[in-house]
């Protein structure tokens, strides 16, 4: 079992979310962090029932590098 870490929530991070969730004996937390929350909270919604994973989202801008690897510390992921 593992966390993961998704920075990104556009189409092709969208479709390697869904492949996580539905392996949530493999990845039993993820956290979705995206420049727009709103689009993170709407995939976690999507998948709310399909996946036994725990999904958490976050706003983040990657160029922000502090800001980055605090959300990298803080949520400690394996992948």
């Amino acid at each position: 079992m593992s966390k993961l870490l998704v920075i990104g929530c556009g189409g092709v991070a969208s479709v390697a979310i869904h492949k996580c969730a539905a392996n949530s004996e493999v990845f039993n937390e993820i956290l979705i962090a995206s420049r727009t929350k709103e689009k993170c909270d709407a995939l976690k919604n999507e998948l709310g029932g399909r996946t036994k994973s725990v999904i958490t989202t976050a706003e983040i801008d990657a160029m922000d590098v502090a800001s980055t690897v605090k959300l990298i510390k803080d949520f400690k992921p394996d992948a």
